[in-house]
């Protein structure tokens, strides 16, 4: 989080639109935390959304009082929205998909040939 912060008062200077400085957020910011999220099944506390929520909200708006709530700037275009990034549920859906995978048993097929060449031997 302090990397994003120290990012974001370099890209302050910057004169982005508010789109561009969602956009910003989409390519920087979202793949380095989906990274994580996908490759440490951790519990992470909501007080770190928070921080993450309130970081991007201040960047989003350029320090300036929000003028549109988050959960508006979070739908999608077509509905009207930016398509701000929802960090909770990024994590909650790459958790999901872990588990899923676990349960169900989803192998990539470099997986099936080595339990089926492991079965004949």
């Amino acid at each position: 989080v302090e990397q994003m912060e120290g990012n974001f008062k370099r890209w302050d200077m910057l004169s982005l639109s508010l789109a561009g400085r969602v956009q910003t957020v989409k390519m920087t910011v979202l793949p380095r935390f989906l990274f994580v999220f996908q490759c440490l099944p951790i519990f992470i506390p909501r007080s770190f959304f928070k921080r993450v929520n309130k970081v991007i909200t201040g960047f989003v708006w350029a320090g300036k009082t929000p003028r549109v709530r988050k959960v508006m700037l979070e739908r999608s275009r077509g509905e009207g929205g930016l398509a701000l990034p929802n960090f909770s549920n990024y994590y909650w859906a790459a958790n999901i998909a872990m588990i899923r995978k676990w349960v169900v048993g989803e192998g990539s097929a470099w997986e099936w040939m080595e339990a089926a060449s492991c079965k004949d031997t």
